[in-house]
């Protein structure tokens, strides 16, 4: 890997030959002459692949929205030794945080969801996997487990998301995270393919009612919990519950909640993750 300095060669990609070959068919093509020059990249070396699950754990609030391109990326955001990354689809936002081994200078770029994607698929997410990436003005590298992963970077400014954190909340809610997930999942199995109804939660001291009612069927059920502050009762699309609840290896999770038309944030006493979730119409 090349040193961080203004001596250092740039650094260049080569584009092999490319061989298409199915069943008795070969086709062959050679790769055009044009090359990626990095210059003087930004390195991040050897990155435990705990990045990978982390990066993942983002993925699903990704925006599809094409119109809207900054919002079809993640964000990754390097201060010193912390490494930020963050999505949002602007009724969800999702951030994890990771410590590295090294300090490095401060990189904000926005990666495609859809190169995340492809690299998840590559890698399983283990802690021995090692990576590193590699920045450029327009470009990103992936380079881990003898292949190479290159993508352009979204051009603008992401949404600034600290804004969008609050620390004040009138009701904290303890869940165990398996039985929530469970309410959860069970209530989904009411659903049709294109209904959309929402699952009602009715916060009380000591227990959580859970409630949804659709075409199929309806739901009720309890569950127990602790909870700080007042009673409540909001309702969320359950989809996006059971994509935070995945991601998280938590025992317990904690909800800190405003109001009912306020967004519910997922998070742990030392926020490596933070999920908001909005509200919908309980009508």
């Amino acid at each position: 890997k090349f040193p961080l300095s203004t001596t250092t060669p740039p650094k260049v990609v080569p584009c092999p030959p490319i061989n298409l070959v199915a069943e008795c068919t070969t086709i062959s093509t050679p790769c055009s002459n044009t090359f990626i020059k990095y210059g003087v990249p930004k390195v991040l070396s050897n990155i435990n692949g705990i990045f990978a699950s982390c990066a993942i754990s983002a993925i699903f609030s990704i925006s599809d929205n094409e119109s809207n391109k900054i919002l079809t990326g993640e964000l990754f955001e390097i201060n010193g030794d912390e490494f930020k990354i963050a999505s949002l689809d602007l009724v969800r936002v999702s951030i994890r945080k990771v410590h590295l081994k090294e300090s490095y200078d401060h990189i904000k770029v926005v990666i495609p969801g859809k190169t995340l994607n492809e690299i998840s698929k590559i890698l399983n997410g283990g802690t021995d996997d090692m990576i590193t990436i590699s920045f450029s003005k327009n470009h990103v590298l992936f380079e881990f487990n003898d292949t190479l992963v290159i993508s352009r970077l979204i051009e603008g400014n992401f949404y600034n998301i600290d804004q969008m954190l609050k620390n004040n909340y009138e009701t904290k809610v303890k869940i165990n995270k398996k039985d929530f997930y469970g309410c959860i999942d069970r209530a989904t199995l009411l659903l049709r393919e294109a209904e959309k109804k929402p699952v009602i939660l009715n916060i009380h001291d000591g227990e959580m009612k859970m409630e949804m009612n659709t075409k199929i069927g309806s739901m009720d059920e309890e569950v127990m919990i602790e909870k700080e502050g007042k009673d409540l009762t909001i309702a969320f699309n359950p989809k996006y519950i059971i994509d935070v609840l995945k991601v998280i290896e938590d025992e317990d999770v904690y909800l800190y909640l405003f109001n009912a038309n306020a967004p519910c944030f997922i998070k742990n006493n030392e926020e490596s993750y933070i999920y908001l979730i909005l509200p919908v119409n309980m009508n």
